[in-house]
C-alpha cells in the first residue's frame, strides 16, 4: 500500500535525511516532507511561512516517522505532537533517543535504521 510519508528531523540533517526519503520513494511512497530541499531561511516571515507548510504535510501525511538525534529537535517534536494528535497516523521513529521524553512514549515502533523499520513495517 501507497503511503504519504512525513520525515521529521533536524534541518542541518536533511541532506542524510533525503537518503532515507529515496529509499521510501524507490517503494512507492510518497515523501510529503518538502522541508528537506529548503535552503535555510533569510528571514523570520520566511521561517513562519515555513512553519505553515510543515504543518500542512503534516497534517497530509498517512505515516510519521521522526529521525531522532541529539538535543534541541523543537521543531521535530512540535510536528510528533501535531502527529500524535491525528487519528490513524502511523507514528515510527529511526535512531536512537539520547534523552528521555515523555512526547516519545507514543511512538508505535522504534527502530534504528531505515531497513529495519521498513522489514517491521513493511513500508
Amino acid at each position: 500500500m501507497t503511503e504519504k510519508i512525513y520525515l521529521a528531523g533536524k534541518f542541518p540533517s536533511r541532506r542524510r535525511i533525503q537518503r532515507l526519503a529515496i529509499k521510501l520513494q524507490d517503494r512507492g511512497h510518497e515523501i510529503v516532507s518538502t522541508w528537506l530541499t529548503d535552503v535555510p531561511p533569510v528571514n523570520e516571515q520566511e521561517d513562519l511561512e515555513r512553519y505553515h507548510r510543515d504543518v500542512k504535510n503534516v497534517l497530509s501525511s498517512t505515516v510519521f516517522i521522526i529521525i531522532l538525534e541529539k538535543a534541541p529537535m523543537i521543531g521535530a517534536m512540535i510536528e510528533l505532537g501535531i502527529a500524535y494528535s491525528l487519528p490513524n497516523r502511523k507514528i515510527y521513529s529511526i535512531g536512537e533517543a539520547i534523552y528521555d521524553s515523555p512526547m516519545l512514549k507514543g511512538i508505535q515502533i522504534m527502530t534504528k535504521d531505515i531497513d529495519e523499520l521498513i522489514e517491521k513495517t513493511e513500508l
